[in-house]
């Protein structure tokens, strides 16, 4: 592995994610994911030999562990040294108020699974990684709760990293690392990432050569898709293309769509 912790952060070959920030992890499934997800579930071969100090990480659990006596109860256990206060805004954060003098066996499987992610957070480590399988056993209102929850601890100085296909999901964290088929092909802030993306301009016209004419100069690609003239521009260039297309007679429409992170990532992966 070529990455390691340090407190408060976590490096990467190809970047850091700092603390107090939300990374999405994305990218292709095989070998090098699974090894990755491997250590970020367990800390193992993340740190430097004797860097990190114990606790530093922990990851949340998809399903409950049996317990005997309330789902307080056994959550209290789990606090560690933070406030006891912050338990019952938990249990209150994921709609779990109402059942915590209940056994495990009286709640819900969505209440096991709401629950299962309290020991994470409620830790008092200074990261936490969230696998796929978390947030995918939970409906649309619980993937909610949690990770409000989640971006409250981020607002704290924890590090989050949540594991995912869910571009919502991605959209909504700060960080990013991408994962292709042998590399770590980004780590870092997702803005970044974005700066260096380029929008999509739609010009409707009937004249091509024209178009591409006014454009050239301005280091905009063209090309003709289903008779509609698209271009591509670079960061910068976007308004100058726009003003010149609408400023031509024969353009009939122009419409700029902003760079997304789904294209933009899905083009990163195939260029891998």
């Amino acid at each position: 592995m070529h990455d390691k912790r340090t407190r408060g952060g976590l490096n990467f070959a190809c970047g850091r994610l700092g603390a107090g920030s939300m990374a999405s992890l994305v990218g292709l499934r095989g070998p090098l994911r699974s090894r990755l997800i491997e250590a970020l579930h367990t800390g193992k071969g993340l740190s430097e030999a004797g860097a990190a100090r114990e606790g530093f990480w922990v990851a949340a659990e998809p399903r409950l562990p049996r317990f005997r006596g309330t789902l307080q109860g056994w959550a209290k256990g789990r606090l560690g040294a933070r406030d006891p206060a912050e338990l019952v805004h938990a249990l209150t954060a994921l709609g779990l108020w109402e059942s915590r003098a209940a056994s495990r066996a009286r709640l819900s499987d969505g209440e096991q699974r709401l629950a299962a992610t309290l020991p994470a957070l409620l830790s008092d480590a200074d990261a936490l990684f969230v696998p796929e399988s978390v947030l995918a056993g939970l409906d649309v209102v619980d993937q909610e709760r949690v990770l409000a929850l989640l971006e409250s601890r981020v607002r704290e100085g924890v590090l989050a990293v949540v594991e995912t296909d869910d571009w919502g999901v991605a959209e909504r964290c700060d960080s990013l690392v991408v994962v292709g088929r042998e590399d770590v092909l980004f780590c870092g802030k997702t803005s970044s990432l974005m700066d260096r993306a380029v929008e999509e301009i739609r010009i409707a016209t009937p004249r091509e050569a024209a178009v591409r004419a006014m454009v050239d100069p301005f280091s905009v690609s063209v090309e003709v898709h289903r008779g509609e003239v698209r271009a591509w521009a670079p960061a910068g260039q976007e308004l100058a293309a726009k003003l010149l297309a609408l400023g031509y007679g024969d353009v009939e429409f122009v419409v700029v769509r902003p760079a997304r992170l789904r294209e933009t990532v899905l083009a990163m992966l195939g260029q891998s």
